[in-house]
């Protein structure tokens, strides 16, 4: 567990977003974020309550963390890219649920700080699809060798989509071991840049 003492003077959310970009540049973080929320009532952002970011029936997708205000209580799901709305609203003068996970469960604490309590994310294997398992094992796979978060994700998309490609048989070979294949993969060679 992480405390952030030390950014007493920082906003608190510019605090949250350098530690998920730390983590993001350590690969800490899962390349491909496939944890969503189904959007039970129409949701606001996070400390603006009049500017809806979704409505019900809608889908919030990339979940990325799970947060606690220790002063409050209120919880609130973070997307990546760092557009966090709270898992309930007040609807007729009751508190309802607003959000609720789809394919992924709340994990341990992530870190903390004299505010806020942030939890991770964790996907559930029974309820997610084969084909995105596949992706999602592949990129943080690569992340793991070296790789950074938008390389993963090019090299998996050749990988999956274009095996005969240059890029997916160099994948292939780093996969297996070659490291030359790695070094040349983690430079990210024109090759694996996904412009299709």
């Amino acid at each position: 567990m992480l405390i952030l003492s030390g950014f007493r003077s920082v906003p608190r959310l510019v605090a949250m977003f350098m530690l998920l970009y730390c983590a993001l540049c350590a690969g800490a973080a899962q390349a491909m974020d496939i944890c969503k929320a189904a959007v039970l009532a129409n949701v606001p952002s996070l400390g603006n309550p009049s500017s809806i970011v979704f409505r019900k029936g809608e889908t919030m997708d990339a979940i990325t963390q799970y947060n606690i205000d220790k002063a409050t209580g209120e919880t609130s799901f973070c997307a990546h890219g760092g557009s966090c709305c709270p898992t309930h609203v007040i609807l007729s003068g009751k508190k309802v649920e607003a959000l609720k996970l789809l394919n992924c469960t709340i994990g341990g604490v992530a870190w903390e700080d004299e505010d806020t309590i942030s939890r991770s994310v964790n996907v559930d294997r029974e309820r997610n699809s084969v084909d995105d398992l596949k992706r999602y094992d592949l990129e943080n796979k690569l992340l793991e060798m070296g790789l950074c978060t938008a390389c993963a994700d090019n090299v998996a998309t050749y990988f999956l989509t274009k095996p005969d490609s240059r890029c997916a048989k160099l994948a292939k070979k780093a996969l297996q071991g070659n490291a030359n294949a790695l070094k040349q993969l983690i430079a990210f060679p024109d090759d694996c840049k996904w412009n299709d």
